[in-house]
């Protein structure tokens, strides 16, 4: 006995990365849990636009209701240093589910914890930001006049620290042009 040949299907569906079918924007439950000792401020896209949600101290945690296709960055509130999560500087949320305790056999949606952590960096990175921190408490000015004139340093690190030291106030949003710039420089695929 033949088996019929292969039709494809009447429609295309979109597939993720992990082969499986994805609904647009299904909505995903997390509670971000900042495990950093900074306060971050979280960020997330819809569509190229940056919107800013909340500011976590360190060791608390927020819930969050998001969707499948909303981006989200973290951010250190003094140093603007991206966090990761799962060692990426992106977070792409996913629905989680589990079993429901009175149906074994019905997946209900549950809220999973996200956990900010500090991003892998370079030796060259984490002697910046140590020194990025302990200037930090100092005034803008001061900061920028011991890099210059205490600091024997080649110009391109003191030019690098200077660059770190620079922060926007508040809970304004990232300007665009650092925003293009983490695009641009982490355009990375979806996390799993």
């Amino acid at each position: 006995m033949a088996l019929p040949p292969f039709e494809p299907p009447e429609e295309e569906f979109p597939f993720h990365r992990n082969g499986f079918y994805e609904p647009p924007f299904q909505p995903c439950y997390v509670l971000f849990f900042n495990t950093t000792n900074r306060h971050i401020k979280l960020f997330w896209f819809d569509n190229k636009e940056t919107k800013y949600h909340t500011s976590l101290a360190p060791g608390h945690h927020v819930k969050t209701n998001t969707f499948t296709h909303h981006p989200w960055i973290f951010c250190d509130r003094d140093s603007n240093e991206l966090m990761s999560v799962h060692n990426l500087p992106r977070y792409w949320p996913i629905p989680y589910k589990m079993r429901n305790p009175n149906n074994p056999a019905r997946m209900v949606p549950c809220r999973k914890e996200i956990r900010i952590q500090y991003p892998l960096r370079t030796l060259r990175e984490s002697c910046l930001c140590r020194i990025v921190n302990t200037l930090n408490p100092l005034h803008p000015i001061a900061a920028v006049k011991i890099i210059d004139e205490r600091m024997s340093l080649p110009h391109i690190l003191k030019k690098e620290l200077k660059r770190r030291l620079r922060r926007p106030l508040g809970t304004e949003p990232i300007n665009e042009e650092w925003e293009d710039s983490i695009v641009v420089k982490y355009n990375i695929p979806r996390n799993q």
